[in-house]
């Protein structure tokens, strides 16, 4: 998965509200971070963030 996806991806989790998190996926997919470690780590986040955890 690319980081592009994976921050498509967290998008349509969250809804339209973009968390901290999340813009820091999309900055990475700006940058053309293709990392799948990176998108791994981002993914997780966004999905912490998403369950009311903490990131």
């Amino acid at each position: 998965m690319t980081v592009f996806a994976a921050a498509v991806a967290a998008l349509l989790a969250l809804g339209a509200g973009l968390s901290f998190v999340l813009q820091q996926a999309v900055n990475a997919v700006l940058r053309g971070d293709q990392d799948a470690k990176t998108a791994s780590i981002w993914m997780r986040k966004c999905r912490r963030v998403r369950d009311g955890r903490r990131a």
